[in-house]
């Protein structure tokens, strides 16, 4: 069926969706660890519920029956399904549902995924509507793409907002980070290819979308994200051994594909060694290999202990307990971790068999789609799609995924489903009331998520103030701007913190008992705070109510905290600085210098080397002149 009447009886509304994707693609706050994320994921939140109200209203909600119809669908729906029963078995349930920062990937914005999945299949329709759906990822691709090329050449307006020394170089334009630059372009890059390779009209269109693809190989470069470059080699595979009609449209335009091939040698060849020298002069700052090599380690010995998984956003706060001190001879010494970097064993760690089953198998029925469609002569998205999509896959088994990629995957997947059920012409069904009241109580799901998201997003400027104060000893103002930016949002983990240890140093430079006690009940209450948001299981919380303790002072209950704390987090350096600072406190020097020599032991076997090895080390830790023997 097509989509006059609904486009007629609602002309606004998909324009309005669809530069909302392409918006919230180039969105940011100028903050220091969620402006690329919050305000895209508040974005995508307004497009999910709006999408939903479309799809309700739209005679194409019947194309949703793709959900049930085939294996991919129902794999998509058991996927969301693990999502949400995943709370039953998470060790902290609200951090799971709200998600934590700096990525905020709970089951709130799965569920925004899932609606811009179902406004994706909704959309393509129609003739009309998969082409202004196929503008929005050529608008958001090439405004990305092409500040990001900017970028490169140092003529970035936005400059002063990232520092001097972000990311050592490397490219990462409004996506925020290189490695989610790399997979954004990886998904977008088939399709753009795809339709400049086969477009019959148009010369000038060609001409743009081929000099666009040469832009996305450059910037690409520029990243140097080595799982983006072998994610894209993927994708170039998948289309040549499945998708016939690329290699006959490269043919049809040789003249166009040869001008492309030769601008990407020329940009080739004059960035590649640019961009290559940057990463790996200063790779000792990068996270290599080796690092990610220890943390799937370490992550696994986790999934041995938790086969069932652990939640949703909660890796943070159980790895610490199996965090390896090898880390620390390759990571900074303040690193956290997370994430595993490798897709496979995320879902392991957070979902548990049943997740890592149903994505993956998700994974490879929209690849048979893809296939299938991908011989139709009619079909000349799909082959692309299905590339985009297993390129990026591949470039997740060494990264993760982010709002920016994480909206585009999902609402790709929706594009491939949606050109599935469209290639089957089925007849039309019933009013299916059922089925669209689903859709607007997901829609109100997603109307839930972007007022959090917007509460979060004030919370974070509040927030950023707190810290600005906080950098230059202003410990009361800055106290008290954090507990301004818990009444907008508490449940909030790094808030708490924070909020708990400027009120602990403020504590201890107080001037009156009073103006102490006053320190010290807030410290209580966001450490409590803490515990139940955490389920218990932040090994934080039990480090600072040591710090806490010892400002009491209770020395028994010090060292029995002392010694939970570290027993949660054996090699973290900043539990082991905290200890002797508390042990001090309460003029323990025989404690404190013990800690000490645990601290010593832990540090790589070449932190004494000032000048040579540790150079970096030192200069990032001035703090070890004091742990010298």
């Amino acid at each position: 069926m097509d989509s006059k009447t609904s486009q007629v009886r609602h002309p606004g509304l998909p324009l309005a969706l669809l530069c909302g994707i392409v918006l919230g693609s180039v969105a940011f706050f100028p903050l220091h660890d969620a402006g690329f994320t919050l305000p895209k994921l508040l974005l995508f939140s307004a497009v999910a519920a709006g999408g939903m109200l479309w799809l309700a209203l739209s005679p194409h909600v019947q194309a949703l029956r793709v959900l049930t119809g085939t294996l991919a669908g129902k794999l998509l729906l058991a996927f969301f399904g693990v999502v949400l029963l995943s709370l039953l078995w998470s060790v902290a349930p609200v951090m799971s549902v709200l998600g934590t920062p700096p990525r905020f990937e709970g089951v709130l914005t799965h569920i925004v995924w899932l609606a811009l999945a179902l406004t994706g299949i909704g959309f393509v329709q129609s003739k009309r509507g998969e082409g202004q759906m196929l503008q929005a990822v050529i608008a958001s691709n090439a405004l990305i793409v092409l500040y990001g090329f900017v970028q490169f050449f140092l003529l970035d307006p936005l400059q002063p907002f990232w520092g001097d020394g972000t990311f050592l170089g490397r490219t990462f334009s409004l996506a925020g980070q290189p490695n989610v630059l790399g997979g954004f372009i990886v998904l977008t890059f088939p399709l753009l290819l795809t339709v400049a390779l086969a477009r019959k009209e148009g010369r000038s269109e060609r001409q743009f979308l081929l000099a666009l693809c040469t832009f996305n190989l450059a910037v690409l470069i520029t990243t140097v994200s080595r799982s983006a470059l072998l994610g894209l080699g993927a994708a170039f595979l998948f289309l040549l051994a499945f998708v016939p009609g690329v290699l006959q449209a490269y043919r049809k335009a040789k003249g166009a594909a040869m001008l492309l091939l030769g601008l990407v040698c020329f940009l080739l060849l004059l960035l590649v060694f640019i961009a290559f020298s940057q990463r790996f002069t200063a790779e000792g700052q990068g996270r290599s290999m080796r690092a990610r090599s220890i943390i799937w380690s370490d992550t696994f010995s986790l999934i041995l202990d938790h086969p069932q998984g652990i939640g949703l956003e909660t890796l943070g706060i159980v790895y610490p307990q199996y965090r390896s001190a090898s880390l620390l001879g390759v990571e900074s010494l303040q690193a956290q971790v997370d994430r595993a970097h490798n897709k496979p064993l995320d879902l392991l760690a957070s979902l548990g068999p049943l997740g890592l089953l149903t994505y993956y198998g998700l994974i490879v029925s929209l690849l048979a789609l893809a296939v299938r469609g991908g011989r139709q002569k009619s079909d000349v998205h799909s082959g692309a799609l299905g590339a985009g999509i297993f390129g990026y896959s591949i470039t997740l088994l060494c990264g993760f995924e982010h709002a920016l990629t994480g909206a585009f995957f999902w609402l790709l997947i929706g594009w491939l489903l949606g050109c599935a059920w469209k290639a089957r012409k089925r007849k039309a069904a019933p009013r299916l009331l059922a089925l669209r009241g689903a859709v607007l109580v997901l829609g109100f799901a997603c109307i839930c998520a972007g007022s959090i998201f917007t509460l979060w997003s004030l919370q974070r400027w509040r927030m950023q103030q707190a810290e600005e104060f906080f950098a230059r000893g202003e410990l009361v103002q800055s106290l008290a701007l954090y507990e301004q930016a818990a009444d907008i949002f508490p449940l909030d983990r790094t808030l708490l913190l924070r909020t708990a240890e400027t009120a602990l140093l403020a504590a201890e430079q107080a001037q009156s008992d009073v103006e102490r006690s006053v320190f010290m009940s807030i410290a209580g209450s966001k450490l409590e705070a803490l515990v139940v948001l955490t389920g218990g299981r932040d090994s934080y919380a039990f480090l600072l109510l040591a710090w806490r303790t010892a400002l009491i002072p209770d020395v028994p209950l010090l060292r029995q905290l002392a010694d939970e704390a570290k027993q949660r987090m054996p090699t973290t350096v900043d539990a082991y600085r905290i200890l002797t600072h508390s042990f001090q406190l309460v003029g323990d020097t025989a404690a404190a210098r013990q800690v000490q020599r645990e601290l010593r032991e832990l540090l790589p076997v070449f932190w004494r080397d000032r000048q040579g090895e540790a150079r970096i080390l030192w200069k990032e830790n001035p703090w070890l002149a004091d742990y010298m023997e």
